[in-house]
């Protein structure tokens, strides 16, 4: 509302601008073209009108000082507002809640590296569940809550199916593929 008004008086300053030249150039033509018409200076006119748009205008510009400093004040106030609601906010708020009725599997699988050696075996906690008509699969970065919900962070969660059939057909080795590349993306 506050910008509406603030632009509203913007409005208003060019045209008392606009009009006031306007009226200059009216009045310059009139006194070349009728000069007789005139028995004190023909500028004394516009003096006294200039005298008014220039009361007038400092009459807006010190509403739009006043808008702006209320849109300011405003605007910290919601700025405010939001530190004090995100410093209370749960960390995980902003993470995928999954109802634990959705939840197709908690699965631990483990990826073997080609190199053939013990160190390059990595484990991955795999949350399967049901969302919007799909299957998705949250990698590592998920927590049950104690309000029969998980929550999964967004980075590390990719749908990997359309159906139950195609999570229920997919191989091991699949599996294990996909819960890599998920948590590769996530932890990009």
């Amino acid at each position: 509302m506050l910008q509406k008004v603030n632009r509203l008086l913007t409005i208003l300053m060019f045209s008392l601008i606009g009009v006031y030249i306007g009226y200059c150039i009216y009045t310059y033509a009139d006194y070349r073209a009728r000069p007789g018409l005139y028995s004190a200076p023909w500028y004394t006119q516009l003096l006294v009108y200039g005298a008014c748009v220039l009361v007038l205008l400092a009459i807006l510009l010190a509403a739009k000082l006043v808008i702006r400093h209320l849109y300011a004040k405003r605007q910290r106030a919601i700025a405010a507002a939001m530190r004090k609601r995100n410093a209370s906010r749960d960390y995980y708020d902003d993470w995928y809640p999954v109802i634990r009725d959705d939840v197709i599997a908690c699965i631990t699988k483990e990826k073997t590296y080609p190199w053939g050696t013990d160190d390059l075996v990595k484990t991955y906690k795999c949350l399967v569940f049901w969302r919007s008509d799909r299957v998705y699969m949250c990698v590592e970065r998920f927590v049950e809550l104690s309000t029969n919900e998980y929550r999964c962070c967004p980075e590390y969660t990719w749908s990997i199916g359309k159906t139950l059939e195609s999570f229920t057909e997919m191989s091991e080795q699949q599996f294990v593929d996909k819960a890599y590349n998920i948590w590769c993306n996530g932890a990009r």
